[in-house]
C-alpha cells in the first residue's frame, strides 16, 4: 500500500483512470457524446488539495462553492489506494474530493464549484492554456473550455490568494469526461497558484492488455517541460518512458513549445522507481 501524500495524488488519478479502463463495468461515452453512463462506476471526479483548512476556507469563501453545497462525511483515507478505490465506488460527476493528506482524509462535497467570480476575468485564466488543450491537433479553440474547466482554473486562483489563502499551496485536479486524443476517454489536468495548468495525463491506448498514456509537465508560460509516456505495472505502480515513441503520438514541428527536449519528471520517475 502507497502512503497518502500530495506529492503522489496526480500519479493515484491517472492509476484510477487506468483502474476505470480495465474494468469491464466502466463504460466510456459513444461518439459525439461527453457524458459518461450514469449507473457506471468511475470516470469524472475533481480534487481539491491540500492543507488542513482548504475545506474551510472553499466554505468561507463564498466565490468557491455554491449556495446549495452538500457537505458529506469526512472519510479516513490513509493509503493512495483507498481513495482510487473510494473514487471510484462514489461515481458523482457533481460532487468534488477535498483531500488533505496531512491527516489523511477526504470530505466529499456535494454540489459544483463556481466557475464565475466578477473580480477574475476567467477569459485571462483561459488565455493562459496550452493551444492544444482541448484537442491534440490544436483545432478545438480554447474559448471552447467547458464550466468545469473554468470551476478547477478559478478555485485554484482564488485559494491560492493571500486573502484566502494560508500560505499552502492548493492545487485542483479534475478527471474530464469530454473525450481527448486517439480514445473515448478524457484527460487529466491538474491546476496550481494563479490558475495555471501544471501538468497533465491523457490515454494513447486503451485496450486493457495494452494500457499506456501521455504524461506532460509544464511551465507558468505554458509551455512543455516534462514528456514521458507511462504505463501500468502489475504490481500497480506505473512506469515512465521517453521518449514518445507511441504510433498515436507525434509532435507537430510548427509549434515551437513541442522542441522542449523529451525528459522525464524527476520526481515522477523517483515515484515510480519506488513502486
Amino acid at each position: 500500500m502507497t502512503h497518502l501524500d500530495k506529492a503522489n495524488l496526480f500519479e493515484g488519478a491517472i492509476q484510477y483512470l487506468f483502474h476505470c479502463v480495465t474494468q469491464p463495468e466502466t463504460t466510456p461515452p459513444q461518439e459525439g457524446y461527453s457524458e459518461y453512463h450514469p449507473d457506471k462506476k468511475g470516470i469524472g471526479t475533481m480534487w481539491v488539495y491540500d492543507g488542513r483548512t482548504v475545506l474551510q476556507r472553499a466554505i468561507e469563501a463564498p466565490v468557491v462553492l455554491k449556495p446549495s453545497t452538500g457537505i458529506r462525511e469526512t472519510i479516513p483515507v490513509p493509503t493512495l489506494e483507498g481513495l482510487v478505490d473510494l473514487v471510484y465506488h462514489q461515481p458523482d460527476k457533481d460532487s468534488v474530493y477535498f483531500i488533505n493528506t496531512e491527516d489523511q482524509e477526504a470530505c466529499r462535497v456535494k454540489g459544483n464549484l463556481r466557475n464565475y467570480h466578477a473580480g477574475v476575468n476567467i477569459e485571462d485564466l483561459t488565455a493562459q492554456l496550452p493551444y492544444d488543450f482541448l484537442s491534440t491537433d490544436g483545432r478545438v479553440p480554447i474559448e471552447d473550455a467547458g464550466g468545469r474547466t473554468d470551476a478547477a482554473m478559478l478555485t485554484a486562483y482564488i485559494l491560492n490568494t493571500p486573502e484566502v489563502g494560508d500560505g499552502s499551496e492548493v492545487r485542483v485536479l479534475a478527471v474530464k469526461e469530454t473525450k481527448y486524443g486517439p480514445t473515448n476517454y478524457g484527460k487529466i489536468v491538474e491546476f496550481g497558484p494563479g490558475g495555471r495548468l501544471l501538468r497533465e495525463f491523457f490515454l494513447l491506448e486503451d485496450s486493457p492488455r495494452h494500457l499506456c498514456g501521455v504524461y506532460r509537465e509544464y511551465s507558468p508560460e505554458g509551455k512543455h517541460t516534462h514528456q514521458s509516456l507511462v504505463f501500468p505495472e502489475p504490481s500497480g505502480g506505473l512506469r515512465y518512458s521517453t521518449p514518445l515513441n507511441s504510433p498515436h503520438y507525434s509532435t507537430p514541428p510548427s509549434r515551437p513549445h513541442y522542441s522542449t527536449p523529451l525528459t522525464p519528471s524527476p520526481h515522477l520517475t523517483a515515484s515510480a522507481h519506488a513502486a
